[in-house]
């Protein structure tokens, strides 16, 4: 559900009408007839069009037919797609929104600021400059990483309590945490990886591109956190072998850069998949496929090849 005290036209403003269509599996047109500069094309909901008539907003105004002349916000649009009520569209407009609705609305909502401490879990020690724990240390010896992760990504650690004892990686999306996952440095938790709570998180993981505030002229697609640490700063992760609307949309921002896919060894067919989409998306698009393991078992030389191919 969507925060209350949010403005309706902040919702509209950051809705991601792209992103929507692409999830609902409307075809849309974004150049030739009948489509304009900051528009998009798609066939008419309310008239007998076949072609794309029906003009869309990409900043949330609205939509128009030039057909039939029927014309709405988007909240009309996504209750005519979806079939849902007022309260469901604006959920909708949430969901798909371009940038953090708490950051669109400047944090003016009630209730408990989101800040990053509000965010991280409440006993985050940062580690950045400090002598690391030992269960820390050993833990990124046994994986051939230095403290220097920890002071290019931000990382932290929880000794105790419902987070504890973790290893504590922030997500930062446009300069912002926005969530975390914590790491299990013991070898004893039934759960490795444990991803921050919805109601905590400003953006969920798997809607986020981890590392993609880093990224230069190019872009390594990677599963996990430890992928991306191996890989440097111009990798970003999925959390997962499969990619999400949301990610997608992330993702054509970055569609005049070079894309290479690096999923782990068992992921042949999710990144076959993805180097299909991807080629929809971008001109430049390389899959890369490992013969086992996963990027984080990489040795030097061959991320040092991989980087400069």
């Amino acid at each position: 559900m969507m925060e209350r005290g949010v403005d309706l036209k902040v919702l509209k403003d950051g809705f991601d009408v792209v992103a929507f269509l692409e999830d609902r599996g409307i075809r849309y047109w974004t150049d030739g007839d009948n489509v304009g500069d900051g528009w998009v094309g798609m066939k008419c909901l309310f008239c007998g069009d076949h072609f794309n008539h029906m003009g869309v907003r990409l900043d949330g105004a609205g939509f128009h037919c030039w057909l039939c002349g029927t014309s709405g916000d988007v909240v009309s649009l996504i209750r005519a797609v979806d079939g849902s009520g007022f309260s469901g569209a604006k959920d909708t407009l949430g969901a798909f929104r371009k940038i953090p609705i708490s950051i669109c609305a400047g944090d003016k909502g009630k209730g408990r600021s989101r800040n990053n401490n509000k965010v991280l879990p409440d006993t985050f020690l940062p580690l950045a400059g400090r002598n690391l724990p030992q269960q820390v240390a050993s833990w990124l010896g046994s994986r051939r990483f230095t403290r220097v992760v920890c002071d290019d990504y931000g990382l932290g650690w929880v000794p105790y309590g419902n987070w504890g004892p973790r290893l504590v990686a922030p997500v930062v999306m446009g300069g912002r945490v926005v969530s975390f996952q914590a790491i299990d440095v013991t070898g004893k938790a039934k759960v490795k990886y444990k991803d921050c709570p919805k109601d905590r998180a400003l953006i969920p993981n798997k809607d986020c591109l981890y590392g993609v505030d880093q990224v230069g002229d190019s872009v390594i697609l990677v599963e996990g956190l430890l992928d991306k640490w191996r890989m440097g700063k111009d990798a970003v992760a999925l959390f997962g072998k499969k990619i999400t609307p949301r990610q997608f949309a992330l993702l054509r921002e970055m569609r005049n850069k070079r894309i290479r896919i690096l999923l782990d060894a068992d992921a042949e067919k999710e990144a076959r998949a993805l180097a299909l989409d991807m080629k929809f998306l971008a001109n430049d698009v390389e899959l890369l496929l490992l013969d086992s393991g996963d990027p984080a078992d990489l040795d030097d030389n061959t991320v040092r090849d991989i980087l400069t191919s």
